[in-house]
């Protein structure tokens, strides 16, 4: 009888989640009004320093995920930007446009990041994480079908998160992204 080590077990995984690897890009047309999308919609920075009216400003990728999974990697460059959030929102939760807590009864379920506080997923209440550090390259994986939404850090090979019971009526999602509240981007791999 073969073995498999726990260590093997989490590699056998990274190495599936990889091979749903697509290409996203960001829609301009639903990005926040301080928010600048960039370099052939692979880019997203704030327009301005500091705080404006939004406490939520995001932008959407074009593309939409369905049944079947999906993975992609944001530089996020943890190490230099103040703050952050990646993660997905039904396409019911972002037809509105009320201004609503980003977790998962409003639709959104994100991974987050804030110098001096750490990282932290959208559970109510909002869940630190701890043991990251400088996390550069963000993985997201997202399988529809189990309706699990898996975060990795994507330079080290490590499971990061995952949320499970991820789902919606329309079973249909798309990535979002905050660069936060300076200039430094966010960018798509």
């Amino acid at each position: 009888m073969e073995r498999t080590t726990q260590t093997e077990s989490v590699l056998k995984e990274w190495n599936e989640v990889k091979t749903f690897k697509v290409d996203i890009t960001l829609d301009p047309l639903t990005a926040h009004s301080q928010l600048e999308v960039y370099s052939r919609k692979k880019m997203v920075s704030s327009k301005n320093e500091g705080d404006y009216d939004s406490k939520y400003p995001y932008v959407l990728s074009e593309n939409k995920f369905s049944p079947g999974q999906t993975y992609w990697e944001v530089v996020v460059q943890s190490s230099w930007k103040h703050t952050w959030y990646v993660g997905v929102a039904t396409t019911d939760a972002v037809k509105h446009k009320a201004v609503v807590p980003l977790n998962a009864g409003n639709g959104f379920w994100i991974l987050s990041y804030k110098k001096g506080n750490g990282y932290c997923v959208s559970a109510d209440p909002p869940t630190p994480l701890s043991g990251i550090k400088n996390l550069e390259t963000l993985g997201v994986f997202l399988d529809c079908d189990r309706q699990k939404l898996s975060f990795y850090d994507a330079d080290s090979e490590v499971h990061l998160y995952s949320f499970a019971d991820v789902s919606s009526n329309s079973n249909t999602f798309f990535a979002v992204f905050s660069p936060g509240l300076d200039r430094r981007p966010l960018t798509i791999k």
